[in-house]
């Protein structure tokens, strides 16, 4: 290899979401950035791989991922034609991350699936969640009435929460400008409602209808407060019609990982150094001050910098944290799957260019009593598995919820449970030159990676401009 500048402007450790977002940001602007990552893969706890790689890589995860289980029966042939997401997430169609990748042109590294439907498990089976407008008239799981409650609440909050004024008494006289109604207008019901689910009563919604909007289109608990269930709904309303009329995601086709890849790309482009399999990493700290970083070692030679961005995987020796999420994976076959979906949800969806029967990815979502999981059905299409095959990828915050709902698919031919930590460092360490990307997150999307690397990019470069477009391979004009 060839020998390294002895110093950097930044030097990260990791190649997970945040480390790679700032990766890109950094060398997209001149700096020089060296990018060390103690695996041989890139995505830290993001990363993917195939099952016929499950007793090599469960010794080299990282230490966000515990008590990592795995069955298995089937032949290896079909097992290297199953990839297996550490975290198999979606994306929101107007999500930062989307506008980022647009912002950014770092799309052009990328594919992506558009996710069709939305089911969530009642009475034994899952139905369709009737989200967009054409879904909901064609739903025969609530009454006309329920149509016209849920219509008219999405209405209501989709103006309450928009930038346009709400329509108002004209003998209104005490507003001082009606591009504040709704700001008047939300600090009311904030002083009224302690949670989403009260709010939801004082427009009389039924259980059913509440069911549908809490677990299946906000992804959160009843007892959520008043302003979170507010935002989640508007994320997905938002996102909802984008790219497809009944979608409201994105999934990358092969995974979060690739998400990390493309940035990694991006620094590669403009300068930056990614060495993965480096094992030797070493952090050491001032002589005079224990607690401050002074340097980083690897391969025997010691490498100063400016600022130290480093996952908690490198600043750490225990496998302790506060609990974030369980997860479970299953490979089934598709008749299983077929099985448990209730007749409605092959009804064809109306409004589309062209008519669809049956998706063949789904967001799924189940609630027992105050738990709450949430997960992705894809097909053989997204390269997840084998034909004739789908996986289901489920979360929760109660381990027990996951294994509850996945009794309904009987055996599968893989299954795979683990636990995600938030690791726990040392209070102690001196982050004045050092920055720590966030850890993985239960909801949907990664706005949480994208306004950490921001916000630490506008600080340790406030006069740069984040993630700029990256120039078309035309308009780049070689040196004379």
């Amino acid at each position: 290899m060839e020998e390294l500048p002895k110093s950097f402007d930044f030097i990260i450790l990791g190649t997970g979401l945040g480390s790679s977002l700032l990766s890109g940001a950094l060398s997209r602007i001149g700096k020089t950035v060296l990018q060390l990552d103690k695996n041989q893969f890139y995505g830290s706890e993001y990363t993917s791989f195939t099952a016929k790689e499950l007793d090599k890589m469960k010794d080299s995860l990282p230490k966000s991922i515990q008590n990592f289980k795995y069955s298995m029966s089937e032949t290896d042939l079909k097992l290297n034609r199953i990839n297996v997401n550490l975290d198999n997430n979606v994306l929101y169609s107007r999500g930062e991350m989307v506008n980022l990748l647009i912002q950014s042109k770092a799309y052009r590294y990328l594919e992506f699936r558009n996710i069709g439907s939305m089911l969530t498990s009642m009475n034994s089976k899952m139905i369709p969640v009737p989200a967009s407008r054409s879904e909901l008239f064609q739903s025969k799981h609530v009454t006309l009435l329920e149509k016209r409650k849920m219509m008219n609440f999405i209405q209501k909050v989709q103006l309450l929460l928009s930038e346009q004024p709400q329509p108002s008494d004209e003998n209104v006289k005490d507003v001082p400008d009606s591009a504040n109604r709704n700001e008047l207008e939300l600090q009311k019901l904030f002083e009224t409602f302690d949670t989403f689910d009260a709010y939801m009563d004082s427009n009389k919604l039924t259980e059913k209808l509440k069911y549908f909007i809490s677990t299946s289109l906000c992804f959160s608990s009843p007892n959520v407060i008043l302003s979170e269930g507010l935002d989640r709904l508007k994320r997905f309303m938002t996102s909802l019609g984008k790219y497809s009329s009944s979608s409201a995601f994105l999934l990358p086709q092969y995974g979060a990982s690739e998400l990390t890849q493309a940035f990694c790309r991006m620094s590669a482009v403009f300068g930056g150094i990614t060495i993965l399999d480096a094992k030797s990493v070493e952090i050491i700290y001032d002589s005079e001050h224990s607690n401050l970083i002074q340097k980083v070692k690897f391969d025997s030679n010691e490498y100063e910098f400016g600022h130290l961005i480093a996952e908690k995987e490198y600043l750490t020796k225990s496998g302790q944290g506060n609990e974030s999420f369980h997860q479970m994976t299953l490979v089934i076959p598709e008749n299983d799957w077929s099985k448990c979906l209730d007749a409605d949800s092959k009804i064809e969806i109306i409004g589309d260019e062209e008519p669809v029967t049956k998706s063949d990815h789904y967001i799924i979502s189940s609630a027992h009593d105050k738990s709450r999981l949430w997960g992705l059905c894809a097909s053989s299409s997204s390269c997840l598995v084998p034909a004739d095959h789908v996986m289901i990828s489920i979360r929760s915050e109660d381990k027990e919820i996951l294994t509850e709902f996945a009794k309904q698919f009987g055996d599968p031919i893989l299954r795979i449970e683990f636990t995600v930590l938030d690791p726990s460092i040392s209070t102690d360490i001196n982050q004045s030159n050092l920055s720590i990307p966030p850890s993985q997150n239960y909801y949907p999307d990664y706005d949480y990676a994208v306004t950490w690397a921001r916000k630490t990019f506008l600080k340790l470069c406030p006069e740069a401009e984040w993630l700029p477009a990256m120039p078309d391979p035309s308009d780049i004009i070689l040196g004379e």
